[in-house]
């Protein structure tokens, strides 16, 4: 099936230019295609360059998008600012969609996210030059949650890297990424987990597996659905 050279598949991103693709896209692209996970929900990128003309792009495109991913699909910015060394968390906007023309408004507001007030102040906060950035869009097929949350593979607070520190709550990410909800927690010693529960033991096995790929303590955003495991993205521990 043809398709626009504006969308590409996480499985064709190897050594694409990080300012074409984003962060978030490069990510889960080299967790994927080079270390081999399984675990990357079905994605497609939507090049900065395809804003040009979104609908006609998406239009061209939604024989392709519909057989390739599965609604609601869950719209998300990957910008080269975040999942850096800065994180930007929860500055870029992110909406589900439960039809293919639900697509085209939910793209604008991930692009039109971008110029708020808030993005701008963190920018110069940040020592981040605000004209620099540039955005794609990931498109994920969505994975209901029935468990959600963070695992970072030192503590955030201590710093302490001999242990894995995990965040919950059941039903939404969202909710324990944002701060909404007060998310339940495990603290698990890297030694020990082999002996933890299986659930557990393949989130923390595949946390350990990204940190010693890249040799940094990393940040991990996962969904349990129907009883498997998404990793959802990945980045550097910013704090």
């Amino acid at each position: 099936m043809l398709k626009n050279p504006c969308i590409i598949e996480l499985s064709e991103i190897t050594d694409y230019d990080v300012s074409k693709i984003g962060n978030k896209a490069n990510n889960l692209a080299t967790l994927k295609n080079k270390l081999g996970l399984n675990n990357i929900p079905e994605s497609l990128l939507l090049l900065h360059n395809g804003f040009e003309d979104v609908e006609k792009t998406l239009t061209l495109n939604s024989s392709y998008i519909d057989s390739f991913l599965k609604f609601p699909i869950i719209v998300r910015s990957s910008t080269t600012v975040e999942d850096s060394s800065n994180s930007f968390a929860g500055l870029f906007y992110s909406g589900i969609c439960a039809t293919l023309d639900e697509l085209h408004p939910n793209i604008l507001k991930v692009f039109d996210s971008i110029s708020t007030e808030s993005v701008k102040s963190y920018c110069v906060r940040m020592k981040v030059k605000f004209s620099d950035i540039k955005c794609a869009v990931l498109l994920q097929s969505y994975k209901k949650p029935n468990i959600a949350g963070v695992l970072f593979t030192r503590h955030p607070l201590t710093k302490d890297s001999s242990v894995i520190y995990i965040e919950y709550n059941e039903h939404s990410s969202d909710a324990t990424t944002s701060g909404a909800a007060v998310p339940k927690f495990l603290i698990i010693n890297k030694s020990d987990v082999e002996m933890i529960s299986a659930t557990w033991k393949n989130l923390c096995k595949i946390g350990l597996a990204i940190e010693s790929y890249w040799n940094y303590s990393v940040d991990i955003e996962w969904v349990i659905s129907e009883g498997v495991l998404w990793i959802l993205q990945a980045r550097s521990i910013t704090a």
